[in-house]
């Protein structure tokens, strides 16, 4: 039943990209892509995602649309980053996106993407022994530390509550437990 429905909603992406092609709209082509990899996605087809979101992504380039871009980008992150551990891909795929927030004054993606930064380096610290552990946790922290400080200036309430709660986790793995506290109690407040 499940299957069923995935095919169904990639049946109607697939059309739409047909559709797009036939008015030679390269910008709806790139969206329709993008979405088709995120159906993917939500198979756990995650080969087929990264094909259909890296096609999207060229498409993008080709017509200047920052955001279909920055999407597949983010997407491409989380995926090389969790699914495939390719830590090397992820922060490529991550500075390209911080590139273009940036480009577009986006401060609430720019923040997101500090955030991003953050998490990077949490997961490569946590596939690590500890002394090289605690220098990731380090670096993590301070893009947390970023994040927060523009979270603040830009009122970012949301992205700040964030920012916060990550500092308390990197603190608590690196064993500064007051701080850490310190820190989650500030999400509460």
């Amino acid at each position: 039943e499940e299957e069923k429905s995935f095919n169904e909603i990639t049946e109607i992406f697939n059309s739409a990209f047909k559709i797009a092609k036939e008015q030679n709209n390269l910008q709806m082509m790139g969206v329709a892509k993008r979405w088709i990899g995120n159906t993917y996605a939500m198979m756990k087809d995650f080969d087929q995602a990264l094909t259909y979101w890296y096609q999207a992504l060229e498409i993008a380039r080709e017509v200047n649309d920052k955001l279909c871009q920055t999407r597949c980008l983010g997407n491409i992150f989380y995926k090389k980053l969790y699914t495939y551990h390719d830590y090397k891909e992820a922060e490529k795929a991550l500075n390209e996106k911080m590139k273009i927030n940036q480009s577009l004054e986006d401060i609430s993606e720019i923040i997101g993407s500090y955030l991003d930064f953050a998490n990077l380096y949490d997961a490569k610290a946590t596939r690590e022994k500890a002394k090289t552990a605690f220098k990731y946790w380090d670096t993590s922290i301070e893009y947390a530390e970023i994040a927060l400080e523009m979270s603040k200036e830009n009122k970012e309430v949301k992205k700040e509550i964030e920012a916060y709660y990550k500092l308390s986790n990197f603190y608590s793995y690196i064993e500064n437990l007051p701080k850490a506290i310190e820190l989650i109690n500030k999400t509460i407040t």
